[in-house]
């Protein structure tokens, strides 16, 4: 699906906008939209960063490119296999619970061949 390219053309005062209702009107006035009408015609809310981007695509600047840009490849890439978990991440996963373990059997292997605490 497409989005819809217009541009605005002329911000309306909202008083003369009567396709909706009052409330309508006020919750959108409320809330930073002011009415423009578009180059089809219609009427559209918006507040003015909307208005500013629309006028800026009105008036496109032109760039200089000496290489088209591509498309990366890399996005649309499709990952295939490795999907199990590799042995980097499960070390760096569980990391300090090995270490934890390694220092409990360090003190058990200390306490029983060198009977620090049994004196």
């Amino acid at each position: 699906m497409t989005r819809e390219k217009y541009t605005l053309t002329e911000q309306l005062d909202p008083k003369d906008v009567t396709d909706i209702s009052e409330g309508h009107k006020a919750s959108l006035i409320q809330s930073g939209l002011l009415p423009y009408r578009t180059s089809h015609g219609r009427i559209v809310w918006a507040n003015d960063a909307t208005r500013i981007y629309k006028m800026g695509k009105r008036n496109p600047v032109k760039k200089f490119r000496l290489f088209n840009k591509r498309a990366s490849h890399k996005a649309n890439r499709i990952k295939r296999g490795g999907s199990g978990i590799s042995r980097f991440k499960v070390l760096r996963d569980f990391l300090p619970f090995f270490l934890l373990l390694l220092a409990i059997a360090a003190f058990l292997v200390a306490v029983i061949k060198y009977n620090f605490l049994l004196g």
